[in-house]
């Protein structure tokens, strides 16, 4: 997995390529946990090049959500891919997650 990083207003991008996965989440990991650190009030996660994402990956997000959340601030998912995507709503964390399409995103 690929993670590119661009500052946004009050936050950080990460611009995700590759899938998420047991085997890659690790690194995404790591830049999840230095925006919490860094106490970060808007964490926005562009998945317009993730094409996979398994359980694992899933539950990265989920509990960044709440460290990000616990600060006060936005864990955004944007640009989801079809797979992706139904992932996300066949697990139902469409209605958890703050989504929203690649265009927008930045602006939130």
């Amino acid at each position: 997995m690929k993670i590119g990083q661009e500052p946004v207003e009050g936050g950080i991008k990460l611009v995700l390529e590759g899938e998420l996965t047991l085997n890659t989440y690790p690194e995404l990991e790591t830049a999840l946990k230095r925006a919490v650190e860094a106490k970060l009030k808007k964490v926005l996660i562009d998945l317009r090049k993730v094409d996979y994402v398994d359980s694992s990956g899933l539950r990265l997000l989920v509990e960044y959500h709440h460290q990000v959340a616990y600060l006060q601030g936005k864990l955004i998912l944007s640009g989801l891919t079809l797979n992706v995507k139904k992932v996300v709503e066949v697990t139902r964390l469409n209605k958890f997650f703050n989504i929203q399409d690649g265009s927008d995103a930045a602006a939130s």
